[in-house]
């Protein structure tokens, strides 16, 4: 029986292709993909011609393929789930237009019930403080919290006028920003693609044709088959590949995967053309449904004939190597979309909090409007900074390493070496981009730049003890307590010594001897050094002696 397009657990992040609905692309022809042409149907694997027991026969064989058709039922739900929040996270404006109705409503509450009643009450608290200031003739302090009041007041106010636009500008500059670096160096368009034929795929979606055509349906052709495709293109005496009238390379031969390959997959999954038609009219349903089981038949009996090893494991004869290639089929998902989905979300992460901080920026400018208090409305410009250095940041990742996993699929090497470099690519890039994977530099920082690196300033606490001491007197007794001074410093030192330190070795003052407590007589107090500057002018204190400084550096 043929599967639907958006049958099974894969089929929540399928959608049809918008040209097989829309009468202007009628009479165009787009390149086809798995994914646009038959969505993430037909990947089951039936057992055929068991003799009249069938499957009522428990086999050898019976419980290895009920474990393929759960492996491959959990790698297309893995590629589903992958090839859906790429689309959403590369084309934001399907993805977000719920959202439009909820940031203009919420935006413009917020600001009518709390930042106008509340603002003016903040404003008026700016004046307060301004009298207040006035006191120490500052005028640049008062002139950079009056530009700071109006510089949140004309921001709030523009985004609260125009919240949709705002936050749609954010999304086109991205999404134009990411349409470029995408079509660049995302999965390539069909070059072949000419006259009457117009590739209308978006690079998301040529994505998904990859991922779906090279991971899912050349797993299932090997557990069907137990072979991989292979052919052989004619070529000229430059060793050029020879093309025919359309485009197309001339095949000079191919094995039996790749003769009845697509005509086996297409008899056991509809079309989304053929699903709307057979939704729509019964009659046609089983009309369609009589054609393929026909299909099947004569596509079975043309392997029987020419390679009966592949027709023994489409019967389902070889189960536990169909469970082989179904853990494989698994793998080669997983280590495709571990990068892939974290990416995206990570997208759509940052495009979620642009339309976040659009609804919070009155209820933030209500208070930051007083500029003592502007600590979070800085945080909140700073995390938006952040989340849009990420969305460019992971967008263009995700574009290269989607370039490089179609490479290494396209390129002549073995499967499991294939898969081996795809999770090696995802790995390296997920290390490399470690300083913005982090959710936490979207939380904001001391600084933008702080903010999107993820760092974090540390706090060092540094005092310094300078204790101004004023002694005046003679010259000779200055020089008589820096010689009691000295003397006094040395003792406790000399004494420390003996002992062997007063302090654990694993201290950081081990060796120096111990904090004299309060009370103490200088003798036994470690003193620092006394600096006697008269003022020129005389001598003796009365002769306008400066104070003596002694600097202690404890």
């Amino acid at each position: 029986m043929a599967e639907a397009p958006d049958a099974g657990m894969a089929g929540w992040f399928a959608q049809e292709p918008e040209w097989y609905h829309d009468k202007k692309y009628k009479n165009v022809r787009v390149p086809e993909g798995q994914y646009t042409v038959y969505g993430y149907g037909g990947y089951q694997l039936p057992t055929y011609d068991l003799g009249c027991a069938g499957d009522a026969v428990p086999s050898k064989d019976g419980a290895g393929n009920s474990m393929a058709n759960l492996e491959f039922t959990i790698a297309t739900g893995i590629i589903g789930a992958s090839n859906g929040l790429r689309e959403a996270a590369w084309e934001p404006a399907g993805m977000w237009g719920w959202a439009d109705k909820f940031v203009s409503k919420a935006t413009h509450a917020i600001y009518t019930k709390v930042f106008s009643p509340f603002g003016a009450i903040t404003v008026g608290l700016v004046g307060l403080y301004l009298i207040w200031r006035s006191r120490q003739a500052d005028m640049s302090m008062a002139v950079t919290t009056a530009g700071w009041a109006v510089l949140v007041l004309i921001v709030v106010t523009a985004v609260a006028r125009w919240p949709v636009e705002s936050a749609n500008f954010a999304d086109e500059g991205l999404t134009q920003s990411l349409s470029v670096v995408q079509d660049a160096i995302g999965p390539p368009a069909d070059n072949n693609c000419s006259g009457s034929c117009k590739d209308l795929r978006s690079p998301a979606m040529r994505a998904s044709d990859m991922a779906t055509g090279e991971i899912l349906y050349e797993n299932w052709i090997r557990s069907e088959l137990g072979q991989n495709e292979k052919v052989t293109y004619k070529r000229d005496s430059k060793g050029d590949v020879v093309k025919d009238g359309n485009g197309d390379p001339v095949v000079k031969s191919g094995n039996t995967a790749y003769k009845y390959g697509p005509a086996l997959y297409d008899a056991t999954a509809f079309t989304w053309e053929e699903i709307r038609k057979a939704r729509s009219d019964s009659n046609e349903r089983h009309r369609i449904v009589a054609s393929k089981e026909a299909e099947w038949r004569n596509v079975a009996a043309a392997i029987k004939k020419e390679d009966p090893e592949a027709y023994q494991n489409l019967t389902g004869q070889n189960g536990w190597d169909r469970a082989g290639t179904g853990l494989l089929a698994i793998l080669s998902a997983l280590f495709f979309a571990l990068f892939d989905i974290t990416a995206s979300i990570l997208i759509i992460l940052g495009f979620l909090l642009i339309r976040w901080a659009v609804v919070a920026l009155p209820l933030i400018g209500t208070i930051a409007i007083l500029r003592p208090a502007s600590g979070g409305f800085k945080r909140l410009i700073s995390a938006v900074v952040a989340a849009i250095i990420n969305v460019v940041v992971f967008g263009v990742a995700a574009a290269v390493y989607l370039f490089a996993v179609s490479q290494i699929l396209s390129a002549g090497i073995p499967g499991w070496l294939q898969v081996t470099l795809i999770a090696l690519i995802g790995a390296a890039a997920w290390m490399l981009l470690r300083p913005y994977r982090r959710i936490g530099s979207l939380r904001g920082g001391s600084s933008i730049a702080d903010a999107a690196l993820g760092r974090r300033r540390s706090t060092v606490n540094v005092n310094q003890k300078i204790t101004i001491k004023d002694k005046t007197g003679r010259p000779e007794d200055v020089a008589e307590d820096a010689a009691a001074d000295a003397k006094s410093s040395k003792e406790p030192l000399m004494a420390a010594s003996k002992r062997g330190g007063g302090r654990s070795p694993t201290s950081p003052s081990a060796g120096l001897p111990s904090r004299p407590a309060p009370g103490r007589s200088d003798s036994g107090s470690r003193s620092g050094y006394s600096v006697y500057r008269p003022s020129g002018s005389g001598s003796g204190s009365r002769a306008g002696d400066r104070p003596l400084v002694t600097v202690r550096p404890d």
